[in-house]
C-alpha cells in the first residue's frame, strides 16, 4: 500500500528546458560590473557546467526534473559571480523566452487575459506543481510564490527574486511604467539589498511570511497597447497543441491529481473525475491500478497538499482551515489530516 504522499504516486515535478536556457542566458548576459571579483561566464563554460549541450538546450519540449533545476541554479549562481542574478534576470530575460506561452501573452488584450492564459498554459513551463498563486481584491492583485522546498537558502532566495522580478517584467511588458505597490520576500535583507530598491523602488519588505508582489488592480483590465488578436489566436493555437502533447504523456495519476487540486477545496467523486478526464470510471480505476495507485490515494495527496497550503497562512486558524476544507469541527479535520499526511496540523505548524 502506498503512503499518502505526493512522491509515492506521482513523478517528480519538472520544468521546461526553456527555463534552463533562460538561466544560462541570464548568467551570460548580466552586467557583472557590479561584482568586479568575477568576470562574466562564457556560454560554452556554463553549458558544460550545467551538463547540457547546445542541441539539448534547443529542445523546447524537453523536461528537467525539479531537483536537477535546483542543482543548475547553484551552478549558474556560482559561475555568474552575481549575487543579485535573480533580480538582474529582469534586464537580461528576453520577452518571449518561453516560446508559445510568452508569444501568446504578448498579443493578449489585457493583463487579466494574460494571467488567465498563464494559468492555462503554466504546465508547459512548470509541470507537476505550480510556481505561484494569483489572487485579487477590490484594490489590488497579488502573485505569491509557492513553496518548492528548495535545496538551499541561496536557491530559495534566488527563486523568490526570480518570481517577483519576473512578474514585474510581465506587468511592464504590458505597461512599461507600472510599478508594484508592495514587494515582500521571506528571506532577510541580503548584502545586495540596494538592488531591490533599484528594481522595485522603496516598497520592499524582508523577513515576510511569503514572497509575493502586489500591483494596482486597475492594471488588470486596461487595454494592452500591444494587443493583436490575429496573432494572439495563432499563438494560442500553437500553445494548445503543445498542451495536448504534455497531457498525452502525463500518467493518469498526475492528470487526476492536477484535476483534484484545481477543484480543491471542493471535492468531486471518481465518476465525475473520470468524465472530466474523458474516461469511464472503470477505465480510470484500471489505469490507476496499472500505475500502482488508486483514486483514494491520489485524493489523499490532493487533500493533504491543499490543507498544508492553507495552514501555511498564519492568519488562518486551524478551525478556519477545517471549515474551508469542508469539516464541521477541528477534531474531525485533525483526524483526516493525519490520515492524509501522517502528521497533525499542529505538528505541521510547529515545523515552520
Amino acid at each position: 500500500m502506498l503512503l499518502p504522499g505526493a512522491d509515492a504516486v506521482t513523478p517528480e515535478p519538472s520544468v521546461s528546458m526553456l527555463v534552463v536556457r533562460g538561466l544560462i542566458h541570464a548568467a551570460e548576459s548580466v552586467d557583472n560590473s557590479r561584482n568586479s571579483r568575477s568576470p562574466r561566464a562564457p556560454r560554452a563554460e556554463l553549458q558544460r557546467a550545467v551538463g547540457f549541450s547546445a542541441e539539448q538546450l534547443d529542445q523546447a519540449d524537453a523536461r528537467v526534473p525539479r531537483s536537477e533545476l535546483f542543482r543548475i541554479c547553484e551552478v549558474v549562481l556560482e559561475r555568474s559571480g552575481d549575487p543579485a542574478l535573480g533580480l538582474h534576470w529582469i534586464q537580461s530575460l528576453r520577452e518571449r523566452s518561453f516560446g508559445s506561452v510568452t508569444h501568446t501573452l504578448a498579443y493578449s488584450s489585457s493583463l487579466r487575459q494574460g494571467f488567465e492564459l498563464l494559468a492555462q498554459f503554466e504546465p508547459l513551463i512548470f509541470e507537476g506543481q505550480s510556481a505561484y498563486v494569483f489572487s485579487e481584491n477590490a484594490h489590488s492583485f497579488t502573485v505569491r510564490k509557492l513553496d518548492w522546498q528548495e535545496t538551499s537558502t541561496r536557491v530559495a532566495m534566488f527563486a523568490a527574486e526570480l518570481l517577483v522580478s519576473g512578474f514585474l517584467k510581465l506587468v511592464q511588458t504590458y505597461f512599461a511604467t507600472a510599478l508594484p505597490l508592495r514587494v515582500a520576500v521571506q528571506h532577510a535583507a541580503p548584502p545586495h539589498a540596494l538592488e531591490y530598491a533599484r528594481t522595485f523602488g522603496s516598497v520592499v519588505q524582508f523577513d515576510q511570511p511569503h514572497s509575493e508582489i502586489e500591483f494596482d488592480r486597475a492594471l488588470l483590465d486596461l487595454r494592452s497597447p500591444h494587443t493583436d488578436q490575429e496573432m494572439y489566436a495563432v499563438q494560442k493555437t500553437i500553445a494548445e497543441r503543445r498542451m495536448l502533447r504534455v497531457k498525452d504523456r502525463a500518467p493518469y495519476a498526475v492528470r487526476l491529481r492536477e484535476l483534484l487540486l484545481e477543484r480543491m477545496p471542493a471535492r468531486i467523486n471518481m465518476a465525475n473525475a473520470a468524465r472530466a478526464l474523458g474516461l469511464s470510471e472503470r477505465s480510470l480505476r484500471d489505469a490507476l491500478a496499472a500505475e500502482g495507485t488508486s483514486y483514494r490515494e491520489i485524493e489523499y495527496v490532493a487533500l493533504g497538499a491543499t490543507a498544508k497550503q492553507l495552514l501555511q497562512d498564519p492568519q488562518r486558524t486551524i478551525q478556519a482551515v477545517a471549515y474551508e476544507m469542508g469539516f464541521s469541527d477541528a477534531t474531525t479535520f485533525h483526524r483526516a489530516f493525519r490520515r492524509w499526511t501522517g502528521m497533525t496540523p499542529s505538528a505541521l505548524r510547529g515545523r515552520s
